[in-house]
């Protein structure tokens, strides 16, 4: 009992701490019936997770918009689009996006919303660092999916999906290299090595923790994407986010070449 306790207490304090709108209150609520394995109507999982329209404002992401502009005539490339809150704001403005997402639910919102932009090419492609077939977990309350992971909840599952390396596609000259999929993010930068040193894009990375293939903390899965990076040429500047009410900080990495000037 009292670990239920202790654990109703987070889930409120994570409420308290993000002041969503109603909408992602009862997503969130949701997520931890869900996660209590207490099935729900299929409907119910399909009205939550279908945005109609994808907004500008990325909430507690903001910081990062001055990063995700590629220069001109460069394109952006999102890896982890989920269903493209930061594909369409930078498609919005004008530029080439290549939108990586294999999260089923995700991919068919993304696809949707997509058809209005001509300069948005999306694909159900995990990335990684071999060309190969690897399965994918989502959940019911969650649109992304997880590479690696096996989702045993009432309305999730896994699928079979093809896994690329970024440098096996024909990608034009890349600008920006986002990089956001729960935990999968080194072995994506080891596939995309040649890229990165061909185009030497701006590179802005999420650092997870405990899910993928992440380490078990924040530290020392920087410390793990940092050394990739720095045997690439590349520096980096770190920007942290609260993500608890009780001051817990969560890293992004954004990366440029030591010899280009920001």
């Amino acid at each position: 009992m009292a670990s239920y306790i202790k654990k109703a207490k987070v889930q409120l304090d994570d409420i308290a701490f993000n002041k969503l709108d109603y909408r992602a209150n009862i997503m969130l609520i949701l997520r931890i019936v869900n996660r209590r394995k207490i099935p729900l109507p299929t409907a119910v999982y399909d009205f939550f997770n279908a945005p109609s329209e994808v907004s500008d404002d990325m909430g507690s992401e903001n910081f990062l918009a001055p990063y995700m502009l590629p220069e001109p005539g460069k394109c952006f490339v999102d890896v982890g689009a989920n269903v493209g809150g930061w594909t369409f704001f930078v498609a919005k403005r004008g530029f080439d996006v290549y939108a990586f997402e294999p999260g089923p639910k995700a991919f068919e919102v993304l696809k949707g919303l997509a058809k209005k932009y001509p300069n948005i090419h999306p694909y159900q492609y995990a990335l990684g660092d071999s060309d190969r077939t690897t399965r994918v977990g989502f959940a019911a309350f969650d649109v992304g999916g997880t590479v690696d992971e096996e989702v045993n909840l009432p309305g999730g599952g896994t699928i079979t999906l093809p896994l690329h390396r970024l440098d096996s596609l024909r990608l034009p000259e890349v600008g920006v290299l986002k990089i956001d999929t729960e935990g999968f993010e080194t072995p994506i930068l080891e596939g995309a090595k040649e890229t990165i040193q061909k185009y030497k894009p701006r590179l802005v990375i999420e650092v997870h923790r405990q899910t993928g293939k992440a380490a078990s903390t924040f530290e020392e899965e920087k410390q793990r994407i940092e050394k990739i990076l720095d045997s690439l040429g590349y520096g980096w500047t770190v920007h942290c986010r609260q993500i608890s009410l009780h001051g817990e900080m969560q890293p992004f990495l954004i990366g440029n070449p030591k010899d280009k000037t920001r």
